[in-house]
This record gives structure tokens, sequence and C-alpha cells, in this order.
């Protein structure tokens, strides 16, 4: 999909983002529906492929973790330490965890070793959201 190439194959693209309220407000737009038209696609592939995707994500995010921790730290203010020690590594670790849990039905709750934070996996269909975390 059109998302899943501008993240996989150009994730510097992610980092362009205007503080302008209207351009935030086109971008979850343009999220929104690029979600909206991935979807059938994406519920249509079993959970072992959607695992195998999720994990090539974990795999080029670490691979490119100074690139990540970089804009993270300038995106939020973030000293470049904790952007490449815990935010970053954190990330990879999510798409992990979760490309691993798509393949066992679970709504048990884990712990994230050594960063002090626990996953609640529940399993309740809402459609596409947005996350918006103000910079």
């Amino acid at each position: 999909t059109a998302v899943g190439t501008t993240c996989l194959s150009a994730p510097r693209r992610l980092f362009n983002l205007d503080r302008d309220q209207n351009n935030r407000l086109k971008w979850v737009d343009a999220a929104v529906s690029a979600a909206k038209a991935a979807f059938p696609g994406w519920s249509a592939k079993s959970p072992l492929q959607r695992s195998q995707i999720l994990h090539k994500l974990a795999d080029l995010i670490e691979a490119h973790l100074e690139e990540f921790a970089q804009a993270e730290s300038k995106d939020q203010g973030k000293t470049i330490t904790a952007a490449r020690s815990m935010e970053i590594p954190r990330a990879v670790y999510n798409f992990r965890f979760f490309a691993s849990t798509i393949l066992h039905n679970t709504t048990e709750c884990s712990e994230m070793d050594h960063m002090s934070c626990t996953h609640f996996t529940t399993r309740t269909p809402v459609g596409v959201v947005t996350v918006w975390e103000p910079g």
C-alpha cells in the first residue's frame, strides 16, 4: 500500500511534518484515507503474513535507528540519548510484540524488560483510528 511503501522505503518523509495545525490535519486526513484504502488488502492477509510485514517494519526501523532517533529528538525535544536508547527501541519492540501476538489468541498483558512498560492486549475492532500526540 502507499502507506506501507512510504514508511518502509523512505522513513525520512515522516519527519517533514509542518507544525502548522492545518498541515497536520491534512496529514491526518491523508493517513486515514490511506488506512481505509489499505484495509481490504491488509484484512485479507493471514495472521502469518501480517506478522511477517510487522517484523519487516521492525527490521527497517532498527536498521535506521539513528535517523529515527535524530528525528524524534528534533520533533519531540527529547534528548538524543532518550530517543536512541528508549523511544526508537521501544517502537521496534512494539512492532515485534504485535507481530508475535497476532499469531496467538491472547488477552493477557506482558511487561517490556527493563523499560517499565506493560502491554495490555484486547481484541475489539473499532476501524481506522488516529493517535495525535502534541509535539
